[in-house]
């Protein structure tokens, strides 16, 4: 799958992307920081709606093949 928005990403936000648990196993979720939204969405010409909808589909994939993109 073609992941355009993960491979905009600097090496943090990537981290943060891939991240499923927080320290004592609790749940993370990723929340983009405003200012990343805005630049992706000039960048890739989509709404902040679009822009989420693509980071959630992203997600889903890097979650679920997280051990090979270690």
């Amino acid at each position: 799958m073609d992941l355009p928005i993960y491979n905009r990403l600097n090496t943090r936000s990537q981290r943060a992307m891939r991240r499923v648990r927080k320290k004592w196993g609790h749940p993370y979720q990723y929340n983009p920081r405003p200012v990343l939204m805005q630049r992706l969405c000039a960048e890739l010409n989509m709404t902040e709606a679009e822009v989420r909808e693509q980071i959630a589909k992203e997600r889903e994939v890097l979650t679920r093949y997280r051990q090979y993109l270690r």
